[in-house]
């Protein structure tokens, strides 16, 4: 009877962890951001961002305003993920 409460509890945890999981950054991108934002407007000649500093803040500011229930870590991700992508700012 133990081995199976023990059994059953490691398949619960097992299953719960991987519900829990972050998106990656791509999806995070796909799910919230790709209604408003096609890929032209992180590599336009005259985007608005210019630093990773402003990236910072725009993605802070759509996170706000769109609402979406992104941890730190997600915001971060994403960051990370538009920068090496796309805008390769020197990450000082």
């Amino acid at each position: 009877m133990m081995k199976l409460n023990f059994t059953m509890v490691f398949f619960l945890v097992l299953v719960f962890s991987f519900q829990v999981q972050a998106d990656t950054p791509i999806e995070l991108l796909k799910e919230n951001c790709s209604s408003c934002h096609k890929t032209e407007v992180y590599t336009r000649k005259d985007r608005k961002v210019n630093s990773l500093k402003e990236l910072s803040g725009q993605v802070s500011r759509c996170v706000s305003a769109t609402g979406v229930a992104w941890f730190p870590e997600d915001q971060h991700a994403v960051i990370q993920f538009l920068n090496k992508r796309y805008y390769k700012f020197d990450a000082k």
